[in-house]
């Protein structure tokens, strides 16, 4: 069972790699997610009570801690530490063009809570994906672009553009912060 599950987890990391180039979704994309949530024990937060005790415990950690996030919609702040780290790092990297804020359409959401349009194998239930805001200004969009872009060819994150609603989603993956250089850890 082991030696399928390897084989799987390889094919979908070489098809990953060549859609990385682009922001477009696929299933091969949600999958690498999925098996990625799984090869790492995460745990799937079934509902509110869940979430709660995840934050509790230490598990899940507060987005709501930095002041220069908005939040819009967020049904709960709380993503996995790594995740609140690639947030905070995010929002202070960005270009002033960008506006004083960043936006956090989503966090951790529970099982129960998925709306209609999530995927069955959505990470969101895990705390390992935030969703952003797409920005209105074409030089932060493309800014907004090009870094994530460059963090998913370094394997740190997958980054998908949705449409309904429209809004980034980013599954993060490792992300540590060495002084001012990003290093991967997977």
């Amino acid at each position: 069972m082991k030696g399928i599950f390897a084989v799987a987890v390889i094919l979908v990391i070489t098809a990953v790699q060549l859609e990385a180039q682009e922001l477009k979704g696929s299933p091969n994309s949600i999958a690498w997610q999925y098996l990625y949530a799984e090869s790492e024990g995460l745990k799937l937060f079934s509902n509110k009570k869940a979430v709660m005790k995840a934050v509790e415990n230490g598990t899940l950690v507060s987005l709501e801690d930095n002041p220069d996030l908005e939040f819009f919609e967020v049904s709960f702040p709380y993503v996995l530490p790594k995740t609140k780290q690639f947030v905070d790092w995010f929002e202070n990297a960005r270009p002033t063009e960008c506006g004083p804020k960043l936006v956090v359409t989503s966090g951790t959401r529970a099982l129960n809570r998925q709306p209609k349009n999530a995927h069955p194998l959505s990470i969101h239930t895990r705390g390992v994906s935030v969703d952003l805001r797409i920005p209105e200004d074409s030089r932060c969009w493309k800014w907004f672009r090009d870094t994530l872009l460059s963090l998913e060819n370094r394997d740190m994150i997958d980054v998908t553009l949705e449409t309904k609603p429209w809004h980034l989603h980013v599954a993060v993956f490792s992300f540590i912060q060495d002084g001012e250089e990003l290093v991967a850890t997977r």
